[in-house]
């Protein structure tokens, strides 16, 4: 797309691609309600655990970041989505600080295939047998956190004073949206 020299071309591309991205959207909108249902209807046992681990066979791998991303967001709970393969399942996690969900997944490395990531964010795989294994580590290390110390992070770029307020800074920064 951004090297084509014929525009035509590149508007068949584009279109193509904005079409695989909604088909996504599509996918992940329907995941997360499915993820919301289910943890509606486990409320108590999350509020006690401190975390959340969900997956299914229907989920692709490559969309569950996106889901845990929305799950957190609502929920506030580290959360760990996974895709459930016959042989290994993929998944992804989220948390906000000072949950790190890489010092979780280097606990229980001997259970899982591979992990990696960076304390918010991360990705494992393990074989489905040791799902159960990995809630007990998962559920072993929210033990050492309280709910009301996992926050997201406000991330503040500039103080404005209220006379740098006006219709036309309003107007310029709506200008900026995708």
């Amino acid at each position: 797309l951004l090297t084509s020299k014929d525009a035509s071309e590149a508007r068949k591309l584009a279109q193509s691609i904005d079409q695989a991205n909604k088909k996504r959207q599509t996918l992940v909108a329907k995941i997360v309600k499915e993820l919301y249902e289910r943890v509606e209807a486990r409320v108590p046992q999350i509020t006690k655990e401190g975390f959340i681990l969900e997956g299914s066979k229907e989920w692709p791998a490559g969309v569950c970041g996106l889901a845990a991303n929305k799950v957190l967001d609502r929920y506030g709970y580290p959360t760990f989505i996974f895709s459930e393969g016959e042989e290994v399942a993929k998944g992804s996690a989220r948390s906000y600080p000072p949950f790190s969900v890489v010092s979780v997944m280097k606990e229980a490395g001997e259970m899982l295939l591979d992990w990696g990531g960076h304390h918010q964010a991360g990705g494992f795989s393990l074989v489905p047998k040791n799902l159960d294994a990995f809630r007990a580590a998962l559920k072993k290390a929210t033990a050492k956190i309280k709910k009301e110390d996992i926050a997201p992070l406000l991330a503040i770029d500039l103080e404005l004073d209220p006379e740098d307020i006006s219709i036309d800074l309003w107007d310029r920064l709506q200008a900026l949206q995708p």
